[in-house]
């Protein structure tokens, strides 16, 4: 319940990658709510499943760069390819809303020093767009790695629907 993915393998090398949350400092809750307000739901061969909006697509390729360290390249192409498709408002708007303006914006700073003055106007845009709700966020980076539970969502690691006695974790927790 503490974790918002987990590999699966079979004996036959399959590796299924099954994420029940969009972004690890998010509670189960506003990650539903996230789902719910950004997917679409499709047909595939496997049934319905619900596609990540564009623009949530690209917050998650954001957060998992972020999560490489500094001087990480992983994924910068997909973010760039993704922003000639995307609501740049909406991406800055969502980025606010998620709590990872700065990892947005910080990525798009990697771009242009990659891209020089050249590049899509949307990234332009977006670096815009996202500056003054980048003031206003945590670094995800840090979320994993500096700061303590109670400086984000204590709640978010206490899940009580996975706990047998959810009362004495809490009373362990505090």
């Amino acid at each position: 319940p503490q974790r918002g993915s987990w590999n699966y393998r079979d004996s036959s090398g399959a590796d299924l990658d099954l994420h029940w949350r969009l972004f690890e400092h998010l509670d189960a809750r506003a990650s539903e709510a996230l789902v719910e307000g950004n997917t679409i739901r499709v047909h595939s061969e496997f049934g319905m499943v619900r596609h990540l909006t564009g623009e949530m697509m690209l917050l998650s390729l954001v957060a998992h760069h972020a999560l490489q360290g500094p001087g990480a390249m992983n994924r910068l192409f997909d973010i760039y390819d993704l922003l000639s498709r995307v609501d740049v408002a909406r991406v800055a708007e969502l980025s606010g809303q998620v709590g990872i303006a700065r990892e947005v914006l910080a990525a798009c700073e990697q771009l242009r020093e990659i891209l020089g003055t050249g590049g899509r106007a949307e990234l332009s845009e977006l670096q815009t767009a996202v500056a003054p709700r980048a003031r206003d966020t945590v670094s995800y980076g840090l979320l994993r790695r500096v700061l303590p539970v109670t400086e984000l969502n204590p709640r978010r690691f206490r899940e009580d629907a996975y706990l047998r006695h959810p009362l004495l974790y809490r009373l362990w927790f505090a």
